[in-house]
């Protein structure tokens, strides 16, 4: 497993199996073809997140939350320090998931203090409408 690291950490606590060391409260990151998978590295070496194979939120090892695939390190982000970031997860294991209203990018937002939102489920919804949008247009204009 490979994993790449956004920014220097220049006190390793913990080291993810590849090229670089993590700390508790870190940002991980796994891109798919169609959407970013995303949780927290734990004070356990552990994974929170919510997770669509487990459906829920909970701590996995680096391989179940990544699949194998590399795992980009975004280094602490937001405005919460690391205790609350784990505290909010904490109170969140076994939340339910839903791909829509509870995934991933949702609680790691909320965890992190940037509220309940994922802009992967945004783009989305934009996109849908949009191209709702250009299909009544496009068949306004065909009947015409």
């Amino acid at each position: 497993m490979h994993v790449e690291n956004y920014q220097l950490l220049g006190f390793p606590q913990l080291y993810v199996p590849g090229e670089v060391s993590a700390r508790p409260g870190d940002k991980l990151r796994v891109k798919h073809d169609l959407y970013d998978h995303v949780g927290t590295l734990g004070y356990d070496g552990l994974i929170y997140a919510a997770s669509f194979k487990f459906r829920r939120v909970t701590k996995a090892t680096f391989v179940q939350f990544s699949g194998g695939k590399q795992i980009l390190n975004e280094g602490h982000v937001g405005p919460l320090p690391v205790s609350e970031v784990i505290n909010r997860y904490e109170a969140m294991i076994d939340n339910p998931y839903d791909l829509l209203f509870s995934n991933c990018e949702h609680t790691d937002n909320w965890a992190r203090g940037f509220g309940w939102n994922s802009e992967q489920v945004n783009n989305v919804i934009v996109g849908a409408a949009i191209g709702a949008v250009i299909g009544f247009v496009a068949l306004a204009l065909a009947r015409r």
